[in-house]
């Protein structure tokens, strides 16, 4: 009995020593950890490895006890240490992508709208995104992480109700700054800003361009904003960088992380996530499109709509000659960043067309080409109308001595070159509002009648493609006479493409 219990003993009494000295080493790091955090928060000083270690088996306990806190203060609105019992969640249980990708779209959507204020709504969005980059930090290269950090810059920073508001609040602060970030690694510290991103030249910091892998997972290089490469290298971000680039940069890199590995989101499929990066560059090219529009009417001293609907009527019957009112640094500064951002809204669009053609030309996702369709046909409008937006605005700047023309610019070339773009983009228009917009009802009635008289044959719908565009005005002319006729009210589509239509058709008689 007594030599039975012997090694009982001795392997009680090892083990007693061994916890003794794993406690004193864990007691050891955490001191390291405090002094080195002082200024934080303690539990900003704790990895999850030590988590582990300290808390052994009563992680899972802690962690549901944690997890009905966090879940009933929120829907009681009581958000006391919610952000340390969800980053103690993150850190109890790091290995689980479902987690993390809920707690971002917890504190991204959920908490920010509990908010009062825009100032906490867009601190609250930035710690969901600081909550995530943390994660990315322990766990790099991970598709849900990355995907998971776009849509928080698409959603919530780029299409929310505010956005505008937090548009121009990040685009200001990632320029070059020398104020010092209150967010440090491994910090839960809720920021008020978001980090600067820029050189002072407007450049892409050569950190965040730097690639991290040794050998590339085909075009990934792990570089934090590897795909904003091109628009850096190019004309840089002088006026900051929008949430619908970092969008279109975090996309990118999940769906070539995808595409080069066995990886696979747990929540999107396969077609969703890689077809996510041409639908941010095209709200992007949208979004520079619409805030070139706003600034040539605060440049022209026209009253702004605060909607995105009837801002192309506000500036259309602006003639060449029309001298800019107003304080002319300003009106300067505004005619500079519209050109500006007319030209990138084009270029955005011709990117966005070659990312769409690319995803569309995967073997996989090949019967989704009518699914986008639409897309590829918008983009082209969208650039055809930009180019000729952006020559016009120079040929009225120029005229007004405003802004010179550059080197080797003409205002007879400009005039033709907006002449044909705003020609190109109102034909694009047209198919497009005649095509998709125009109910079933309404074409059978007026499509077979008119084309018959005008083509000499009789055309559907499907074939319209096929049909001079030089009857497209007279066709609609005839699809909004029939509406009425039969008082069937025309889509919202149908209106918002009448706008561009008319805003087109006023400049190209403008520029007779």
């Amino acid at each position: 009995m007594k030599r039975g219990r012997t090694p009982i003993v001795m392997m009680l009494a090892l083990a007693l020593a061994l916890s003794g000295l794993l406690q004193s080493v864990v007691r050891g790091r955490r001191g390291q950890i405090v002094q080195q955090q002082a200024s934080l928060s303690r539990l900003s000083g704790l990895d999850s490895f030590t988590m582990g270690l300290i808390l052994g088996g009563l992680r899972g306990p802690l962690v549901m006890a944690l997890w009905i806190n966090v879940e009933t203060q929120k829907v009681d609105r009581d958000l006391q240490n919610v952000d340390t019992m969800i980053e103690l969640i993150r850190m109890l249980q790091p290995e689980f992508d479902q987690v993390h990708i809920f707690q971002i779209w917890n504190k991204a959507y959920n908490l920010s709208v509990q908010m009062t204020s825009i100032p906490n709504k867009y601190a609250t969005i930035l710690d969901a995104l600081d909550y995530a980059h943390r994660v990315d930090a322990e766990r790099p290269d991970n598709i849900n992480i990355l995907t998971s950090i776009a849509e928080v810059y698409f959603n919530k920073l780029g299409q929310s109700a505010e956005k505008r508001v937090f548009t121009e609040r990040m685009m200001e602060e990632t320029k070059a700054s020398n104020r010092r970030s209150v967010q440090t690694a491994g910090s839960t510290v809720i920021r008020q800003r978001h980090e600067s991103l820029l050189t002072p030249e407007g450049r892409i910091k050569p950190e965040l361009l730097t690639p991290r892998l040794a050998i590339p997972l085909g075009e990934y290089s792990g570089a934090e904003l590897q795909f904003l490469e091109p628009f850096s290298k190019a004309d840089g971000f002088p006026y900051g960088v929008p949430p619908l680039a970092m969008s279109y940069n975090y996309y990118r890199r999940a769906g070539a992380l995808m595409r080069a590995t066995t990886q696979r989101h747990a929540q999107l499929s396969d077609s969703v996530l890689d077809s996510r990066a041409a639908i941010a560059l095209r709200y992007w090219a949208d979004s520079e499109n619409e805030e070139a529009l706003r600034l040539e009417c605060a440049a022209l001293s026209r009253k702004t709509p605060e909607a995105r609907a009837g801002l192309e009527a506000v500036t259309a019957d602006v003639a060449i000659g029309t001298p800019f009112p107003g304080d002319a640094a300003k009106t300067r500064q505004n005619v500079e960043q519209a050109l500006f951002d007319f030209a990138r809204a084009h270029d955005l669009a011709n990117r966005s067309l070659v990312e769409y053609r690319r995803h569309i030309a995967e073997a996989m996702f090949a019967s989704e080409t009518s699914t986008f369709q639409s897309h590829l046909e918008e983009m082209q409008a969208l650039s055809d109308m930009a180019d000729g937006e952006r020559d016009y605005l120079r040929l009225l700047a120029s005229e007004a001595k405003l802004i010179p023309l550059k080197t080797g610019e003409s205002a007879v070339a400009l005039r033709q070159s907006a002449k044909k773009s705003y020609e190109l983009a109102r034909d694009q228009f047209y198919r497009i509002m005649l095509f998709r917009y125009v109910d079933d009802y309404v074409t059978e009635k007026v499509y077979p009648r008119f084309t018959q008289a005008k083509v000499g044959k009789v055309l559907t719908k499907q074939q319209l493609w096929q049909a001079d565009p030089a009857i497209y005005p007279s066709l609609a002319a005839e699809v909004v006479a029939e509406s009425k006729r039969i008082k069937f009210h025309l889509s919202v589509d149908v209106e918002e493409y009448q706008a561009y239509l008319s805003r087109a058709d006023i400049r190209l008689t403008l520029l007779k």
